[in-house]
């Protein structure tokens, strides 16, 4: 007997007793309810038992074909599919890139204004951390944009990747 059970584990379980049993000494199954709990078993576990009808369906080949030529078009559109997405990705990373070098670009001229030629080759300020905050903020323009480079990297091997099995497919 099997104890507790519903819905789509039921199937499940009636699934493997029938193919555990063969056609021609196929037993029949029983679904009962005793004491507030649906049970399986070979025999009437009670009176108001319900004889289980298991109905199989074989395919036909056509239709094996077919649901396995639609699988393999689902597949292949959703390669293209996530080709497509790293591509408009990547080019949003680009525009960020460009955003952040922009940006960079502002804070550092902002802060060579503070900067003046003390000579030909010497350049002062009367800031003395001007030169250590352009480092800085170089330095975090610089890492952000290698994490953004370092992912479209990663999208384009992605990308690769997936043409590769296309063509290995064609």
């Amino acid at each position: 007997m099997i104890n507790g059970l519903s819905g789509s584990r039921e199937l499940r379980i009636i699934t493997i007793v029938f193919l555990l049993v063969s056609s021609s000494s196929f037993a029949d199954i029983y679904k009962c309810n005793v004491n507030g709990e649906q049970v399986f078993s070979d025999q009437p576990c009670t009176r108001n038992a319900e004889k289980v009808e298991l109905k199989v369906y074989q395919p036909k080949a056509e239709d094996i074909n077919q649901q396995q030529r639609a699988t393999k078009r689902y597949i292949e559109d959703s390669q293209y599919d996530e080709i497509d997405a790293l591509r408009k990705k990547n080019k949003s990373l680009k525009v960020k890139i460009h955003q952040l070098i922009k940006q960079r670009n502002k804070k550092v001229q902002l802060l060579n204004e503070k900067v003046y030629e003390y000579s030909d080759t010497i350049i002062a300020s009367s800031d003395p951390d001007v030169f250590k905050n352009i480092e800085a903020l170089n330095a975090e323009y610089l890492r952000k944009i290698d994490q953004l480079e370092a992912e479209i990297h990663r999208n384009e091997l992605r990308m690769s990747e997936i043409k590769s099995l296309i063509d290995a497919k064609h």
